[in-house]
Order: C-alpha cells, then sequence, then structure tokens
C-alpha cells in the first residue's frame, strides 16, 4: 500500500471520497462554508487539482466520463436545484435537469445518473439517461437510503446501518444480510462486500467473511 494525500497540513479537511477515475483519486475538501472538489493523481506525488469550487455539501457523482453536481438558485424565475454535467476538469458544462427540492446521494451507473428526493419521508428514487436527458421516477420507498445501488429490477439500499433489497416491481423489502451496524457496501457479481466495525467482508449466499480491515469500501473491481 501507499500513501496518497493526507489533510493533515491542508486548511481544508476532506469530508468525503468519491472514488478513483483513471489515474485521479476525486475527494472533496473545505469546511462546513465551502466545499471544494478536486482531483489528485495516485502518483503519492500529493498534488491536488481544484475541479469545481463551491459545491452544495456532498451532491456530487462522478462516473461515465462525467462529473455531475448541483447548484442552487433562489431567483424568483429560476428558483430550484439545478444539478449539471461537466467533464472530469470542469470544462464543458452542461444543465440536465431541476428540481424544487434538494437531490441527495446522486450516483452514475451505466450511462445514468440516479439521485434521490424526500418528500416528506417518502423517498423517490429518480433516473435520468445521461445520453438523451430522459428522466424517469424508479422507486419510493420509506427508509431513507444512505447508500444505494441499483440492479435490474432491485433497489439495494443500506439504510440505519442494514442492508436491505428493495424488490421494484413487487414492492417488497427483504433484508439480505443479518448483519447490522453496517458502515458502507458494494455488490459486485454474486457478492456483497460490506464494512462493519473496522473490517471489511465479503457476503455469498447468506455466508460471511472477513477479507482485510477498513472502515469504508471505495469501489470494488
Amino acid at each position: 500500500s501507499q500513501l496518497i494525500f493526507t489533510d493533515s497540513d491542508e486548511k481544508e479537511k476532506i469530508s468525503n471520497i468519491f472514488g478513483l477515475e483513471g489515474d485521479n483519486l476525486y475527494i472533496l475538501m473545505g469546511n462546513e462554508s465551502a466545499k471544494n472538489l478536486y482531483s489528485i493523481p495516485i502518483d503519492s506525488k500529493g498534488e491536488k487539482n481544484l475541479v469545481i469550487n463551491n459545491t452544495i455539501k456532498n451532491t456530487l457523482a462522478i462516473g461515465n466520463d462525467k462529473i455531475v453536481y448541483l447548484e442552487y438558485s433562489n431567483a424568483e424565475k429560476d428558483f430550484g436545484y439545478k444539478i449539471f454535467a461537466s467533464s472530469f476538469n470542469g470544462s464543458n458544462k452542461a444543465e440536465i435537469t431541476t428540481e424544487n427540492l434538494s437531490p441527495f446521494n446522486l450516483m452514475i451507473d451505466n450511462g445514468n445518473l440516479f439521485y434521490i428526493i424526500d418528500r416528506s419521508n417518502i423517498f423517490e428514487l429518480y433516473s435520468i439517461n445521461l445520453s438523451t436527458n430522459d428522466k424517469k421516477l424508479i422507486a419510493e420507498i420509506n427508509k431513507k437510503p444512505v447508500q444505494y445501488e441499483v440492479k435490474e429490477n432491485n433497489l439495494i439500499f443500506l439504510s440505519d446501518n442494514k442492508l436491505i433489497k428493495y424488490e421494484i416491481n413487487k414492492k417488497l423489502y427483504l433484508n439480505i444480510i443479518p448483519e447490522s451496524n453496517i458502515n458502507s457496501f458494494r455488490y459486485l457479481g454474486n457478492y456483497i462486500y460490506f464494512s462493519k466495525d473496522g473490517k471489511i467482508y465479503s457476503n455469498q449466499d447468506s455466508k460471511s467473511v472477513e477479507i482485510t480491515s477498513g472502515d469504508i469500501i471505495i469501489n470494488v473491481n
């Protein structure tokens, strides 16, 4: 293993790690009033490059050769939360859609942007095709997803530190694995990888095996 970057000598502190794209790690840094997105080469030189400044909280997604993020407008004729997409260096900015309520948990997968809207504790999951901008309401659930993945007709999500599967067509909730206190997860093939109590496990057919130590799973390939 190697140290890629540390914020120990930085005025801005790391608030979120979005993952790897190509040879760069994308992280969010800042304070309570401002968050900035940086790219950091994984060559261990510790350099950081500003990509997007003054973002809204942690409302960013990276994938499909794009960065997607929010901007808020309180202008009377232009009110709302605007979702934009840009290239990895912040150029080629284009508006995708506008929402009256703040979208959260933005995620890009297979050419689609997914995000969630909280409408009085009914959580709506939307998808937008990043090529056509076609928008669809995918599911409405009564549990707040901290993290999620969409697999065919299933929504796999983490809520209250438990991993849940929601069958979209049947509107049915199922507990995938019995463990609680789960911090993060990733779904790959027939395996679920999850972190709990400082350790990372793999799970297949309801059998969990410890594979390493760690708190947060960034990605699984």
